[in-house]
């Protein structure tokens, strides 16, 4: 739910100025804050220099080599939960391109180029030399072919 909120462009900003809002509210009450970290910082220093029976090279190491074997199980883990791929997942990129980027071919000695709008196809033909629209001479509804007529030349430029 949080990833849903997250990707919200809103919920996600309402969730950082609450974050935000609540580090300076703690901030602001607690007074002593600098004091704090002051101490942190001089503690880390006197543990730094101080002697002990394990040098603090070999400790940091060590501490170093736990949190690499930490990250390993955790990645470990996520690689094992991940779903795997279907190996038929690019299938049609192998075969070949998608049938709808076929939108302009030569007919006839025209262009053709075409644009596939849902159910319906909407075609243009075109001159190749010129690209200029030509149009369908539909004088008769009975007829077995179709003309094509260049209004730029005034005849018919392709049957």
């Amino acid at each position: 739910m949080l990833k849903k909120l997250w990707n919200d462009p809103v919920g996600s900003k309402v969730i950082a100025a609450a974050i935000v809002g609540l580090a300076g509210i703690a901030l602001v009450s607690y007074r002593h804050w600098w004091s704090v970290i002051w101490l942190g910082i001089t503690d880390a220093h006197a543990y730094l220099v101080s002697t002990t029976p394990v040098r603090h090279w070999v400790f940091g190491v060590l501490v170093l080599l736990s949190a690499m074997f930490v990250l390993l199980i955790i990645s470990l883990a996520v690689s094992a939960y991940q779903p795997t791929r279907n190996p038929y997942d690019n299938l049609l990129i192998r075969i070949g391109p998608d049938w709808a980027s076929y939108t302009s071919d030569n007919f006839f000695g025209l262009k053709g180029s075409w644009k596939y709008d849902g159910p319906d196809i909407l075609f243009h033909a075109y001159r190749p030399h010129f690209d200029y629209q030509v149009f369908p001479d539909d004088t008769s509804g009975y007829s077995s072919r179709i003309t094509f007529f260049c209004d730029s030349c005034r005849r018919n430029v392709a049957t």
